[in-house]
């Protein structure tokens, strides 16, 4: 019989940690092991689609407290009986720890953000959660930030295991066509810019809302759309209101619409930090978006100002127009920094690269 592993991930959100999980529950399942996702939510529209032979189980098909999510997965670890618990993200991490108490199997977090900062009893359930779990992490900066707050004894051993990319091939013609159609934009040149990110302050998308007012007010025609979900989604709704920017700034939550807007979009933006080597830039680069993103730790091994993307400095709205405005005018330069950029991810980040550490923690 096959080694059984079970996945567990808040959501299968095409552009968030679960394309990392796609990549890795595919070459698993292809060496023969028996493979399981776990969806702590059922809250996007858009959901990749796994390989034929890795089972998915909805944890939750409604939003309920963790309580109620933590005796369900308790219940599908009871039934399955893996070998391996390994939980995709930081709220699923503590979940996973509590539904598997008193459980002999073995445990795996994977972080691929730097966790929100939280109160003591977070703290501490997270330094106990680090006795007894084998931690990875994308980047090194995450595991500095833990030990750094307190999440995780200093003593704990943490290995790095970069993200990966997967060579894509699109039409970026047939996909600007339907992601146009499906916004109702009429107009063919449209400006349409993509970011994925929560909604929250630490991820700055006021900075983007900005950038856009200011190519709103030299006359693009300009669309943002954000997607993503979080506490800050009332506020920004209030906010686009009040700055009458809600015409050209679309707040898209976890849209299905995020391949079409991936490949069709003319710029791909982002403005924060928090996900160290971020998987949602990668995926733009590789998919020939032309990108403009922070520089700062975490970005600074994907963004080579002017070679693989337009670096801005952190919280500088107006860089974000300037360049994207570049980007329009100056045809010929942007491609041959698009095709630098993809050549650097696929040869810098490949899926066996992350296969092989993750078998070699299963062993």
């Amino acid at each position: 019989m096959s080694q059984r592993i079970l996945f567990v991930v808040k959501s299968l959100f095409p552009a968030g940690n679960a394309y990392q999980l796609h990549l890795l529950t595919g070459e698993l399942a292809l060496r023969g092991l028996d493979i399981h996702v776990a969806v702590m939510d059922q809250d996007c529209q858009g959901q990749l689609d796994f390989a034929p032979n890795v089972a998915i189980h909805a944890i939750s098909q409604r939003q309920e407290r963790w309580v109620g999510k933590t005796e369900r997965l308790r219940r599908l670890v009871q039934k399955l009986s893996p070998a391996v618990v390994h939980s995709w993200d930081f709220d699923s991490a503590v979940i996973s720890q509590l539904a598997t108490v008193g459980m002999s199997t073995q445990r795996v977090s994977t972080l691929l953000e730097i966790p929100h900062t939280r109160e003591l009893w977070f703290r501490m359930t997270c330094q106990l959660m680090a006795k007894r779990t084998q931690l990875t992490v994308c980047p090194e900066q995450i595991t500095q930030f833990l030990i750094d707050h307190d999440f995780v004894p200093r003593s704990s051993p943490i290995t790095v295991i970069p993200n990966a990319i997967s060579p894509v091939t699109v039409n970026r013609e047939s996909a600007r066509g339907q992601l146009l159609e499906a916004l109702g934009i009429d107009n063919p040149d449209a400006l349409v810019i993509t970011t994925v990110a929560e909604l929250s302050p630490r991820t700055r998308i006021k900075d983007l809302i900005w950038a856009a007012a200011l190519l709103n007010c030299i006359e693009y025609d300009v669309h943002l759309l954000v997607f993503g979900t979080g506490p800050q989604e009332k506020r920004l709704r209030i906010y686009a209101n009040r700055t009458r920017s809600q015409r050209y700034v679309h707040l898209m939550k976890h849209s299905h619409l995020i391949e079409q807007a991936m490949a069709g979009s003319q710029v791909y933006w982002h403005s924060h930090l928090v996900r160290p080597l971020p998987t949602e830039l990668m995926m733009a680069m590789a998919g020939g978006l032309p990108t403009i993103s922070v520089l700062g730790d975490g970005t600074d091994r994907l963004v080579l100002h002017q070679q693989t993307s337009f670096a801005t400095n952190y919280g500088a709205r107006d860089e974000f127009a300037r360049w994207t405005k570049y980007i329009v005018e100056q045809v010929e330069p942007t491609s041959q920094l698009v095709s630098q950029a993809r050549e650097n991810v696929q040869a810098r980040f490949p899926v066996a690269a992350m296969t092989r550490p993750f078998l070699d923690l299963y062993q």
